[in-house]
């Protein structure tokens, strides 16, 4: 089974019973570390306690200590857990996060109450800055807690390390790379990651991002190796929902390395283990709706491909198209002069000779020559008449529609034979048929 992490609770926690004068001290002070949990501390410069009941095996108090004399009797303090003194666990050091009480080996299973007494002055006042228990790994417990962190070390099972990771020469406590691109990442369920570091190594600067759930990339810059300074916030992300999250940091370079010391989870999951392993129900606790940005609808960009492949389809079609209609038009007309009118002279008699009727055919000529139809019907005077050399169209009948045939006239009596001119248009030879009429038919 997976044990439990630390959980912080910063000083303005709803828990913390305060007796006494304090106030909300602000001002950042510049020690040995750097930044505080939640931004503020508790101050005293009198006497005063606090009390704050817990469920775990260890707990510990952290605040400003701006004192080192030990024996000047202006700051005293005392630690008691239900009851029972136990010695401050460090000598005095000027520095923020300075831990005045720390006990463990208690009942995890038991409802302790840790007890503080101090006595300040307005010279060696006395902060508070947050509280650490070690919690039980009952789930039961867990759900009655709020407005917590959780706290991550480096060999927390969430965090997976990228190349050129290394521990740091002070026992392990952090890790750090100095590696162009070096990145680590980790899952976590919470509302936001305060990522805490040491100086170390270098007087130079150097830069570092993260992204949060694939969102926008951030920019923060890694400080140098100052006198007086050691633990640091590099970032701390905006809130989220309480959900599961992923974070990912790159160092960019290049003189003082990225270092992380711990991790503060706000509103964390208290077992260390990794998210990635849990069902949708998660930690068990409460958990609210979330959409990660990577999961956004972006803008849609336009096609490009698509737009350049249509285009050239549509130009490729345009001239497919092109070709089709000039293919058919030079069809056509190759159609419609195929069978055009002869115009060089046409030998005597074949003026007006039909081909077959179909749509495709035109008309030649016919000889004019052949026996004339004759009729009792009393005698015709012979008739001049003009033929057009003009090209017909078949009719229903098979029949040029407006054909005239040019017949002989029959006349009861002959008379002087008058030539018969036929014409073709002009510029075909007139054509003088002589006695082109049979002789007069005389009814017996």
């Amino acid at each position: 089974m997976s044990a439990p992490r630390f959980v912080t609770f910063d000083d303005d926690h709803q828990d913390i019973q305060y007796e006494g004068n304090w106030e909300i001290d602000s001002q950042q002070y510049q020690l040995f570390t750097t930044g505080y949990v939640g931004g503020s501390q508790h101050r005293t410069s009198g006497n005063a306690s606090l009390s704050f009941s817990f469920e775990g095996s260890a707990v510990s108090v952290f605040g400003t200590s701006r004192s080192t004399n030990a024996t000047s009797g202006e700051l005293n303090w005392g630690c008691l857990v239900d009851g029972q003194a136990f010695p401050p666990p460090f000598p005095r050091l000027v520095q923020n996060g300075y831990q005045y009480c720390a006990i463990s080996n208690l009942n995890p299973k038991t409802t302790h109450t840790l007890t503080m007494n101090i006595h300040a002055t307005n010279s060696v006042p006395f902060w508070v800055d947050s509280i650490n228990v070690y919690p039980s790994a009952d789930t039961t417990y867990h759900a009655t807690l709020s407005n917590y962190s959780t706290l991550l070390t480096v060999n927390d099972s969430s965090i997976r390390y990228g190349p050129g990771w290394e521990y740091s020469p002070n026992g392990g406590l952090a890790r750090l790379t100095g590696q162009e691109n070096g990145f680590l990442e980790i899952e976590f369920i919470g509302t936001q990651l305060l990522w805490k570091g040491i100086a170390l190594q270098t007087s130079t600067q150097s830069r570092a991002t993260y992204t949060l759930d694939g969102g926008a990339l951030v920019e923060v810059v890694i400080p140098a190796l100052r006198e007086n300074t050691g633990q640091y916030t590099l970032f701390e992300t905006p809130k989220v929902p309480r959900n599961r999250h992923h974070l990912k940091a790159v160092y960019r370079g290049f003189e003082a390395p990225l270092v992380l010391n711990f991790l503060l989870i706000a509103d964390g999951d208290i077992i260390d283990r990794d998210p990635r392993l849990l069902g949708p129900n998660l930690d068990g606790l409460h958990v609210d709706p979330f959409i990660p940005p990577s999961s956004l609808a972006q803008p849609k960009r336009a096609p490009v491909g698509a737009i350049v492949g249509g285009v050239i389809g549509a130009i490729v079609l345009l001239i497919i198209l092109g070709l089709a209609i000039w293919y058919l038009h030079k069809r056509r007309k190759e159609r419609k002069f195929s069978g055009h009118v002869q115009l060089e002279p046409i030998p005597f008699g074949e003026m007006f000779a039909m081909g077959p009727a179909s749509g495709s055919h035109m008309y030649s000529t016919v000889k004019v020559d052949e026996p004339e139809d004759y009729s009792s019907n009393g005698p015709l005077t012979n008739k001049r008449s003009s033929f057009s050399s003009t090209s017909y169209t078949p009719s229903a009948t098979g029949l040029p529609d407006n054909v005239v045939f040019a017949k002989a006239q029959l006349a009861g009596h002959r008379q002087a034979s008058d030539p018969v001119s036929y014409h073709a248009e002009a510029r075909l030879n007139a054509q003088i048929l002589e006695d082109a009429v049979p002789p007069a038919y005389t009814p017996n």
